[in-house]
């Protein structure tokens, strides 16, 4: 897309929505939907980016192309849900803390 309205607004809206992002993200620690929320948010502010400027000239798709962001997503998941298993506990299970780590030494 080539208009010079959007790349002047996403200049502006694109900071504003990852400091929204990581607020939600941070506000929902100990709250449900915060993480999720903040993923949204995230993901349309580089969608955002990506209709303004353009795939190929942006410095984040360069270093970090979706699909590499979405394999480093899995493996992110399924080394979550392994640390569960040494716990014995259901595969994906929330264990948060040293705890973690003792048992497995």
């Amino acid at each position: 897309m080539n208009s010079v309205i959007l790349k002047s607004a996403e200049r502006f809206i694109f900071p504003i929505q990852c400091l929204m992002a990581l607020f939600f993200l941070l506000r929902g620690h100990n709250e449900p939907g915060g993480g999720f929320i903040g993923g949204l948010i995230m993901a349309c502010a580089f969608t955002l980016k990506k209709m303004a400027i353009g795939y190929e000239s942006n410095f984040w798709f360069r270093f970090f192309p979706p699909r590499r962001l979405i394999q480093i997503g899995w493996w992110l998941a399924l080394l979550s849900g392994f640390f569960a298993i040494v716990k014995s506990q259901p595969f994906l299970t929330g264990i948060w803390g040293p705890s973690v780590f003792v048992s497995i030494i």
